[in-house]
Protein backbone atom coordinates (compact mmCIF):
# COMPACT_ATOMS: atom_id res chain seq x y z
CA UNK A 1 0.00 0.00 0.00
CA UNK A 2 2.83 2.32 0.86
CA UNK A 3 4.55 1.50 -2.42
CA UNK A 4 1.47 2.58 -4.40
CA UNK A 5 1.26 5.84 -2.45
CA UNK A 6 4.95 6.50 -2.97
CA UNK A 7 4.61 5.86 -6.69
CA UNK A 8 1.71 8.30 -7.01
CA UNK A 9 3.54 10.95 -4.95
CA UNK A 10 6.63 10.50 -7.10
CA UNK A 11 4.57 11.17 -10.21
CA UNK A 12 3.44 14.57 -8.82
CA UNK A 13 6.74 15.57 -7.21
CA UNK A 14 9.17 14.53 -9.91
CA UNK A 15 7.45 16.41 -12.79
CA UNK A 16 4.29 18.16 -13.97
CA UNK A 17 2.04 17.46 -16.89
CA UNK A 18 4.02 19.63 -19.27
CA UNK A 19 7.26 18.07 -18.18
CA UNK A 20 5.87 14.69 -18.98
CA UNK A 21 3.91 15.49 -22.14
CA UNK A 22 5.45 18.72 -23.52
CA UNK A 23 6.92 16.98 -26.54
CA UNK A 24 3.59 15.38 -27.31
CA UNK A 25 1.80 18.72 -27.05
CA UNK A 26 4.39 20.34 -29.32
CA UNK A 27 3.96 17.61 -31.91
CA UNK A 28 0.18 17.94 -31.75
CA UNK A 29 0.42 21.75 -32.14
CA UNK A 30 2.74 21.49 -35.13
CA UNK A 31 0.49 18.92 -36.75
CA UNK A 32 -2.59 21.09 -36.16
CA UNK A 33 -0.80 24.14 -37.59
CA UNK A 34 0.26 22.19 -40.67
CA UNK A 35 -3.28 20.90 -41.09
CA UNK A 36 -4.67 24.44 -40.72
CA UNK A 37 -2.21 25.87 -43.23
CA UNK A 38 -2.85 23.10 -45.72
CA UNK A 39 -6.59 23.37 -45.28
CA UNK A 40 -6.50 27.13 -45.59
CA UNK A 41 -4.26 26.96 -48.63
CA UNK A 42 -6.49 24.57 -50.51
CA UNK A 43 -9.61 26.33 -49.32
CA UNK A 44 -8.23 29.63 -50.54
CA UNK A 45 -7.00 28.16 -53.79
CA UNK A 46 -10.44 26.68 -54.43
CA UNK A 47 -11.99 30.13 -53.88
CA UNK A 48 -9.18 32.11 -55.55
CA UNK A 49 -11.23 33.85 -58.24
CA UNK A 50 -14.06 35.08 -55.97
CA UNK A 51 -11.46 36.29 -53.43
CA UNK A 52 -9.49 38.24 -56.07
CA UNK A 53 -12.70 39.75 -57.43
CA UNK A 54 -13.69 40.88 -53.91
CA UNK A 55 -10.13 41.56 -52.69
CA UNK A 56 -11.00 44.76 -50.77
CA UNK A 57 -13.41 42.89 -48.51
CA UNK A 58 -11.60 39.50 -48.42
CA UNK A 59 -7.99 40.56 -47.91
CA UNK A 60 -8.38 40.77 -44.11
CA UNK A 61 -10.00 37.32 -43.78
CA UNK A 62 -7.89 35.21 -41.36
CA UNK A 63 -7.71 32.39 -43.91
CA UNK A 64 -6.59 34.80 -46.65
CA UNK A 65 -4.02 36.92 -44.75
CA UNK A 66 -1.21 34.25 -44.80
CA UNK A 67 -1.53 33.85 -48.59
CA UNK A 68 -2.15 37.48 -49.65
CA UNK A 69 1.09 37.64 -51.66
CA UNK A 70 0.21 34.39 -53.49
CA UNK A 71 -3.45 35.16 -54.16
CA UNK A 72 -3.01 38.75 -55.35
CA UNK A 73 0.68 39.34 -56.21
CA UNK A 74 1.82 42.94 -56.73
CA UNK A 75 4.32 44.15 -59.30
CA UNK A 76 7.69 45.05 -57.79
CA UNK A 77 6.96 43.29 -54.50
CA UNK A 78 7.65 39.77 -53.35
CA UNK A 79 4.88 37.55 -52.03
CA UNK A 80 6.31 37.71 -48.53
CA UNK A 81 6.64 41.53 -48.56
CA UNK A 82 3.11 42.05 -49.79
CA UNK A 83 1.80 39.48 -47.28
CA UNK A 84 3.53 41.39 -44.45
CA UNK A 85 2.22 44.72 -45.79
CA UNK A 86 -1.31 43.34 -46.06
CA UNK A 87 -1.08 41.91 -42.54
CA UNK A 88 0.05 45.26 -41.14
CA UNK A 89 -2.70 47.11 -43.02
CA UNK A 90 -5.39 44.69 -41.84
CA UNK A 91 -4.12 44.84 -38.27
CA UNK A 92 -4.23 48.65 -38.38
CA UNK A 93 -7.73 48.63 -39.87
CA UNK A 94 -9.00 46.19 -37.24
CA UNK A 95 -7.41 48.24 -34.46
CA UNK A 96 -8.95 51.41 -35.89
CA UNK A 97 -12.39 49.77 -35.91
CA UNK A 98 -11.92 48.47 -32.37
CA UNK A 99 -10.68 51.87 -31.19
CA UNK A 100 -13.57 53.61 -32.93
CA UNK A 101 -16.14 51.35 -31.26
CA UNK A 102 -14.34 51.72 -27.93
CA UNK A 103 -14.29 55.52 -28.13
CA UNK A 104 -17.80 55.77 -29.56
CA UNK A 105 -19.39 56.56 -26.12
CA UNK A 106 -16.81 59.31 -25.59
CA UNK A 107 -17.64 60.69 -29.05
CA UNK A 108 -21.32 60.71 -28.12
CA UNK A 109 -20.51 62.42 -24.81
CA UNK A 110 -18.30 65.02 -26.50
CA UNK A 111 -21.00 65.55 -29.12
CA UNK A 112 -23.59 66.18 -26.38
CA UNK A 113 -21.19 68.59 -24.63
CA UNK A 114 -20.47 70.31 -27.94
CA UNK A 115 -24.19 70.68 -28.63
CA UNK A 116 -24.71 72.09 -25.12
CA UNK A 117 -21.91 74.62 -25.58
CA UNK A 118 -23.26 75.48 -29.04
CA UNK A 119 -26.68 76.17 -27.53
CA UNK A 120 -25.05 78.21 -24.76
CA UNK A 121 -23.04 80.15 -27.36
CA UNK A 122 -26.20 80.77 -29.37
CA UNK A 123 -27.98 82.01 -26.22
CA UNK A 124 -25.06 84.30 -25.37
CA UNK A 125 -25.01 85.62 -28.95
CA UNK A 126 -28.76 86.27 -28.72
CA UNK A 127 -28.23 88.20 -25.48
CA UNK A 128 -25.40 90.14 -27.08
CA UNK A 129 -27.62 90.91 -30.05
CA UNK A 130 -30.35 92.22 -27.72
CA UNK A 131 -27.85 94.36 -25.81
CA UNK A 132 -26.51 95.61 -29.15
CA UNK A 133 -30.03 96.56 -30.24
CA UNK A 134 -30.58 98.37 -26.93
CA UNK A 135 -27.27 100.18 -27.31
CA UNK A 136 -28.08 101.15 -30.90
CA UNK A 137 -31.50 102.41 -29.82
CA UNK A 138 -29.92 104.45 -27.01
CA UNK A 139 -27.35 105.82 -29.46
CA UNK A 140 -30.09 106.81 -31.89
CA UNK A 141 -32.08 108.58 -29.16
CA UNK A 142 -28.96 110.33 -27.86
CA UNK A 143 -27.89 111.39 -31.35
CA UNK A 144 -31.41 112.63 -32.08
CA UNK A 145 -31.46 114.70 -28.88
CA UNK A 146 -27.96 115.98 -29.59
CA UNK A 147 -28.92 116.93 -33.15
CA UNK A 148 -32.02 118.77 -31.95
CA UNK A 149 -30.02 120.57 -29.26
CA UNK A 150 -27.37 121.55 -31.81
CA UNK A 151 -30.07 122.78 -34.21
CA UNK A 152 -31.37 125.04 -31.44
CA UNK A 153 -28.09 126.22 -29.96
CA UNK A 154 -26.02 126.49 -33.16
CA UNK A 155 -27.87 129.59 -34.51
CA UNK A 156 -27.70 131.22 -31.05
CA UNK A 157 -23.97 130.53 -30.79
CA UNK A 158 -23.47 131.78 -34.35
CA UNK A 159 -25.38 135.00 -33.63
CA UNK A 160 -23.42 135.53 -30.42
CA UNK A 161 -20.15 135.03 -32.28
CA UNK A 162 -21.30 137.39 -35.04
CA UNK A 163 -22.35 140.07 -32.54
CA UNK A 164 -19.15 139.66 -30.56
CA UNK A 165 -17.12 139.95 -33.76
CA UNK A 166 -19.09 143.03 -34.81
CA UNK A 167 -18.63 144.68 -31.40
CA UNK A 168 -14.94 143.80 -31.46
CA UNK A 169 -14.56 145.32 -34.93
CA UNK A 170 -16.51 148.43 -33.87
CA UNK A 171 -14.42 148.70 -30.72
CA UNK A 172 -11.23 148.33 -32.75
CA UNK A 173 -12.39 150.95 -35.24
CA UNK A 174 -13.30 153.39 -32.47
CA UNK A 175 -10.01 152.76 -30.66
CA UNK A 176 -8.13 153.34 -33.91
CA UNK A 177 -10.02 156.59 -34.49
CA UNK A 178 -9.34 157.72 -30.90
CA UNK A 179 -5.66 156.94 -31.20
CA UNK A 180 -5.53 158.74 -34.56
CA UNK A 181 -7.16 161.81 -32.98
CA UNK A 182 -4.80 161.62 -30.06
CA UNK A 183 -1.88 161.26 -32.47
CA UNK A 184 -3.03 164.38 -34.30
CA UNK A 185 -3.42 166.12 -30.95
CA UNK A 186 0.08 165.14 -29.87
CA UNK A 187 1.47 166.17 -33.27
CA UNK A 188 -0.21 169.57 -32.99
CA UNK A 189 1.09 169.99 -29.44
CA UNK A 190 4.60 169.04 -30.57
CA UNK A 191 4.35 171.50 -33.48
CA UNK A 192 3.28 174.36 -31.19
CA UNK A 193 6.03 173.44 -28.73
CA UNK A 194 8.55 173.45 -31.57
CA UNK A 195 7.34 176.89 -32.77
CA UNK A 196 7.39 178.17 -29.19
CA UNK A 197 10.98 177.03 -28.72
CA UNK A 198 12.00 178.68 -32.01
CA UNK A 199 10.32 181.94 -30.96
CA UNK A 200 12.12 181.81 -27.61
CA UNK A 201 15.43 181.27 -29.39
CA UNK A 202 14.67 184.18 -31.75
CA UNK A 203 13.75 186.46 -28.83
CA UNK A 204 16.92 185.50 -27.00
CA UNK A 205 18.92 186.28 -30.12
CA UNK A 206 17.10 189.62 -30.56
CA UNK A 207 17.72 190.59 -26.91
CA UNK A 208 21.41 189.83 -27.30
CA UNK A 209 21.49 191.82 -30.56
CA UNK A 210 19.72 194.83 -28.96
CA UNK A 211 22.15 194.83 -26.06
CA UNK A 212 25.06 194.67 -28.47
CA UNK A 213 23.62 197.57 -30.57
CA UNK A 214 23.17 199.73 -27.46
CA UNK A 215 26.80 199.13 -26.57
CA UNK A 216 27.92 199.90 -30.13
CA UNK A 217 25.73 203.11 -30.24
CA UNK A 218 28.12 204.79 -27.77
CA UNK A 219 30.80 204.54 -30.41
CA UNK A 220 28.59 204.53 -33.50
CA UNK A 221 25.34 206.56 -33.04
CA UNK A 222 23.47 205.13 -36.06
CA UNK A 223 23.45 201.77 -34.25
CA UNK A 224 20.97 203.24 -31.77
CA UNK A 225 18.32 203.55 -34.51
CA UNK A 226 18.91 199.95 -35.51
CA UNK A 227 18.47 198.93 -31.87
CA UNK A 228 15.12 200.75 -31.71
CA UNK A 229 13.96 199.06 -34.92
CA UNK A 230 14.97 195.69 -33.54
CA UNK A 231 13.08 196.47 -30.29
CA UNK A 232 9.93 197.22 -32.31
CA UNK A 233 10.31 193.98 -34.23
CA UNK A 234 10.84 192.01 -31.01
CA UNK A 235 7.70 193.61 -29.55
CA UNK A 236 5.65 192.43 -32.53
CA UNK A 237 7.11 188.91 -32.18
CA UNK A 238 6.38 188.85 -28.45
CA UNK A 239 2.77 189.96 -29.00
CA UNK A 240 2.27 187.30 -31.68
CA UNK A 241 3.87 184.64 -29.43
CA UNK A 242 1.66 185.59 -26.49
CA UNK A 243 -1.44 185.40 -28.67
CA UNK A 244 -0.39 181.99 -30.00
CA UNK A 245 0.40 180.76 -26.45
CA UNK A 246 -3.01 181.88 -25.21
CA UNK A 247 -4.72 180.14 -28.10
CA UNK A 248 -2.77 176.92 -27.44
CA UNK A 249 -3.61 176.97 -23.74
CA UNK A 250 -7.29 177.50 -24.50
CA UNK A 251 -7.29 174.60 -26.98
CA UNK A 252 -5.51 172.22 -24.58
CA UNK A 253 -7.74 173.21 -21.67
CA UNK A 254 -10.86 172.78 -23.79
CA UNK A 255 -9.79 169.28 -24.85
CA UNK A 256 -9.12 168.24 -21.24
CA UNK A 257 -7.20 165.16 -22.47
CA UNK A 258 -3.65 164.45 -21.42
CA UNK A 259 -3.37 160.92 -22.84
CA UNK A 260 -5.60 158.48 -24.72
CA UNK A 261 -7.86 156.13 -22.71
CA UNK A 262 -6.62 152.63 -21.93
CA UNK A 263 -7.68 149.49 -23.80
CA UNK A 264 -11.08 148.38 -22.46
CA UNK A 265 -11.07 145.04 -20.65
CA UNK A 266 -12.86 142.07 -22.21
Amino acid sequence: MNNIYDSISKLYTEGGFLNLYASDLLIVGIVMLIVFIVYSYYSVMNRLRPIKDDWINQRCNPSVIPFAGVINPQDGKSALDYTAENFASCTQTILEDITEYTLLPFHYLLNVINIAFSELDAAINSMRAEFNNMRNSADKVTNNLYSRAMNITAPIIKNNITMKSMFSKTQGTMATAIYMLYGGYMTTQSLFSFIYNIVVKILETMVASIAALFVVSFFFPPAFGAALLLIATMTVVIIASVVMLVIMQNIFKASGMRKPPGIPKK
